[in-house]
């Protein structure tokens, strides 16, 4: 199965202006990480050499964070909060790693270095939240027309001998990241507005496992192996490449614009394995770069690493686009725990890659063969490992979450978000996209509930559950699938739209009771979703009535 952007995403109310603004946002924050790679890591490794991998670390544990806050309390996520904090935090580490350079102070490096990279991640996810407000088609463009912007830029800085120091390099490195987020903050805080007074993805999870794609992944898996390769390019992001091999490296994505222009369609997979290949080639010439007059192997090296890792980071986020539009509940949580993996990926690649440099300077030989010893890992991960997976199979996988109605609040204690909740309510409403139109507890039309009548407190779910007739189709399809006695209780409730938190408070029970009791009926009943299990109680109800 080859499941391609075009058709993927709801098509939804997206303006010309809203990719204009996503796509400048993005590419700044990509600028943002060339001023980082380029400018400043590399006087700051000449006075505090771990700094890089120390600021890594701290933008994954970050990551983590987030991804666990979006994941178990999306009632936290309050935008504004947030970023606020996160820009004070990348002041004072600007300033310390500024201060610390300039003064060869390490003390200062190292109190700077965990707070260094949390911004531009910060900036990354929400430009992850405002992807899935564009339609499918505006991604293509917008995602690797965004790279180009940035590869534009960096010839421009390249060809003007530009060069920054520190603080110099600091000051622009933090404008970039201010100009993303006032570019990105409209359509960023309709996605996390959606989210904030939603039902947690921990308990939807439970009753709608498909809609969100689970740590274990192998998407996950090969994010990570292939960020190795990044964590490669990384580290030599401050060779200077000679203007015939930057072209070149800028080709890959340029096709992948022409494509998604063209034919309003892109294979997730067949990306994947032109990213692959890429890489393997990086690896394959990284060799020649520990012997003598190696200047065009480095070349070569570093045009293959990068044209590989810009061609799966511009996959990663139309990745992040895709699962956010088939599901906006899940769109913060995926969006970070996918950069938190990028990121472990790159910290991993980049110390192998300086160590392997080190080794070079001696014993070539055995750097040689390190590096030989990662591109035979990566190929048989990729050509073996992955064989039977596919990237299309496993984000065309992800439904929208069945959530239900939930007690309605008076308008006055809903909060300041409240206009901007019916807002974004409103625009998917109007584009039939329900996963998105779960805002304040709400899903209009979703199987026939009012939103404006509805009350979870003292009415069912599913116009259907009032009387006894949907009992009678509930135990009818429970006795025909071998439910047993708890697990039709479950399942009566799960027919009546109701999530794992109220199934606890109802049956007493456990959240690890609850989801074993859906994972059996689901198997019993061989469904993936609970509006699968709906369906099948709606048509036996039809029968019975």
């Amino acid at each position: 199965m080859e499941l391609q952007f075009k058709g993927i995403c709801e098509v939804q109310s997206s303006s010309s202006r809203d990719s204009a603004r996503v796509c400048a946002a993005l590419a700044l924050v990509l600028f943002s990480s060339y001023i980082l790679n380029t400018f400043l890591f590399p006087p700051i490794a000449g006075v505090f050499p771990v700094a890089r991998e120390i600021t890594t670390y701290g933008g994954v544990v970050f990551s983590v964070v987030v991804a666990m806050v979006a994941w178990h309390r999306p009632s936290a996520m309050n935008e504004t909060i947030w970023t606020t904090a996160v820009f004070v935090a990348g002041v004072v580490s600007a300033s310390m790693l500024s201060w610390g350079t300039v003064s060869a102070n390490e003390t200062a490096i190292l109190a700077g270095s965990p707070l260094g990279g949390i911004a531009g991640i910060w900036l990354s996810v929400l430009v992850g939240a405002a992807l899935p407000s564009l339609a499918a088609r505006q991604v293509l463009l917008v995602v690797p027309g965004a790279f180009l912007v940035d590869y534009a830029v960096r010839m421009g800085v390249m060809a003007a001998g530009v060069f920054l120091d520190v603080p110099c390099a600091s000051i622009a490195f933090m404008a970039s990241l201010v100009a993303s987020y006032v570019l990105v903050r409209p359509l960023a805080r309709k996605t996390l507005c959606a989210i904030h007074d939603s039902v947690a993805p921990t308990v939807l999870n439970v009753t709608s496992p498909s809609s969100y794609l689970p740590l274990s992944s192998f998407v996950y898996v090969a994010v990570f192996l292939f960020s190795v390769a990044c964590g490669f390019a990384v580290s030599g992001e401050t060779q200077r490449m000679e203007p015939t091999f930057t072209l070149a490296s800028f080709l890959p994505v340029s096709i992948a614009f022409v494509v998604g222009a063209v034919r309003g369609a892109a294979s997730f997979d067949s990306v994947y394995k032109a990213a692959a290949l890429l890489a393997f080639a990086g690896f394959l010439t990284a060799p020649l770069v520990f012997f003598e007059n190696a200047m065009l192997g480095r070349q070569m090296n570093a045009a293959f690493l990068n044209s590989g890792s810009d061609l799966f980071s511009m996959l990663l986020y139309c990745l992040v686009a895709v699962a956010g539009a088939r599901n906006r509940l899940g769109a913060v949580s995926v969006a970070t725990t996918a950069f938190a993996v990028q990121w472990v990926g790159i910290g991993v690649g980049a110390p192998i890659a300086q160590a392997a440099a080190r080794m070079g300077e001696t014993t070539p030989a055995a750097a040689a063969w390190v590096t030989m010893v990662i591109a035979f890992v990566f190929i048989a991960f990729n050509y073996i490992g992955a064989e039977r997976f596919s990237f299309s199979r496993a984000i065309g996988g992800i439904v929208p979450a069945h959530v239900d109605c939930l007690e309605a609040q008076a308008p006055a204690e809903r909060g300041a978000d409240y206009k901007l909740k019916r807002e974004v309510h409103a625009d998917d409403t109007a584009t039939g996209n329900r996963a998105n139109a779960a805002v304040d507890g709400f899903v209009p039309g979703c199987c026939g509930c009012d939103a404006g009548r509805q009350n979870a407190a003292n009415e069912d779910f599913l116009p259907a559950t009032k009387g006894e007739d949907f009992e009678s189709a509930c135990s009818s399809v429970a006795e025909r699938f071998g439910l047993t006695a708890r697990e039709a209780e479950v399942f009566e409730l799960l027919a009546r739209g109701r999530t794992s938190l109220i199934i606890q408070e109802k049956l007493v029970l456990s959240h690890n009771t609850v989801k074993t009791h859906v994972r059996h009926i689901y198997a019993k009943l061989d469904v993936h979703s609970q509006q699968e299990l709906i369906s099948i109680v709606e048509r036996e109800y039809e029968v019975v009535k």
